[in-house]
């Protein structure tokens, strides 16, 4: 099967637009409902914090509302999950220029999140921070004019697999957290950038391609241990014998994808030098034998799929998934 360009539909995502939709006409000629996804501009930031935790820490966020939004005119809404290993620098102001571009060409507000860093705490924090902000800007969706029913969310990277998880792990106690347990941490669907799906496998898939840079892969496998605690493995033995396996299939989202579960959108590099596109092959495998909907593209001689990536590509993947949808 070529992975390169895919396209899958075998399960439609469903997302409101509005029984007054009207369609539009792609730059193809194909008829795309985009009512939900007109082109809008982002406001000025706004700081919230989500969370207290460790008795002192605050975790936060940062939210620029479209200009489309009003009281009459709730938008959809982008959560977007910085990535680079986990750690301290995945701070919101690291988000790359693509995620923000992605928000404004569908018409959505947007909001970068923060999350306890792998260096400092233990899994699964991470992920319990990512579905506490969730919840957070859920009780706040009327204030800020947003669509409940149309929160998408994304991230790239060690990002991507954050966003993943949290869309295929609806309801799974250990990744909770402790606030606004009245609210749903359920998003609509995901929008992954070159991330880590299947921690089982992933030094197999580094191993398994021949790269141009240097030390394919060392980055994620070191970042790995840290979130996971894993102790180092004996020389010649696979780099992650040491972890706790447990863990390992516990976090990685193909282990979790249901027949509830939002579509995912998927793009790779398929030079990527830290998580081989092999990852992104893997997730989709798993949801097509699963029948759920996702769209993957293998993007041809791209490393950072960030670098590479059109959000026009991304609004029109959305729109294909909302027309499906309607039929």
């Amino acid at each position: 099967m070529d992975w390169r360009k895919l396209v899958l539909l075998s399960v439609c995502l469903t997302i409101a637009c509005g029984e007054d939709a009207e369609e539009e006409e792609d730059a193809a000629g194909d008829d795309i409902d985009r009512t939900c996804y007109a082109d809008g501009s982002l406001g000025d930031e706004q700081t919230f914090v989500y969370a207290i935790t460790d008795a002192t820490e605050e975790q936060f966020l940062v939210f620029e509302a479209s200009t489309l939004a009003s009281e009459s005119e709730l938008r959809p809404l982008l959560i977007w999950l910085t990535g680079n290993t986990w750690a301290s620098n995945n701070a919101p102001t690291n988000a790359p220029p693509i995620a923000r571009s992605i928000a404004r060409e569908i018409g959505a507000h947007y909001a970068r999140v923060s999350y306890r860093h792998s260096d400092a705490t233990p899994w699964p924090l991470q992920i319990q921070d990512v579905k506490t902000a969730i919840r957070y800007l859920h009780t706040r969706a009327a204030e800020l004019h947003i669509d409940a029913e149309r929160v998408f969310i994304g991230g790239d990277q060690t990002g991507a697999h954050l966003a993943s998880l949290s869309a295929t792990s609806t309801g799974i106690d250990e990744f909770l957290g402790d606030d606004h347990l009245a609210q749903t941490d359920r998003v609509e669907g995901a929008i992954l950038l070159g991330g880590v799906y299947d921690f089982e496998t992933i030094t197999e898939d580094i191993l398994s391609v021949e790269l141009s840079c240097d030390n394919a892969g060392q980055t994620i496998i070191d970042a790995t241990k840290t979130l996971f605690g894993c102790s180092d493995a004996p020389d010649e033995a696979p780099a992650l014998q040491e972890c706790d396996f447990t863990l390992l299939e516990q976090a990685s989202p193909l282990f979790h994808a249901s027949s509830d579960d939002p579509a995912l959108l998927l793009w790779h590099g398929e030079e990527d030098c830290e998580v081989p596109s092999r990852q992104s092959e893997r997730l989709a495998e798993t949801l097509v034998d699963r029948s759920l909907p996702v769209h993957l593209d293998v993007l041809v001689d791209a490393a950072d799929v960030t670098d590479t990536l059109s959000p026009i590509d991304v609004e029109i993947a959305l729109a294909e998934m909302v027309e499906c949808s309607s039929e």
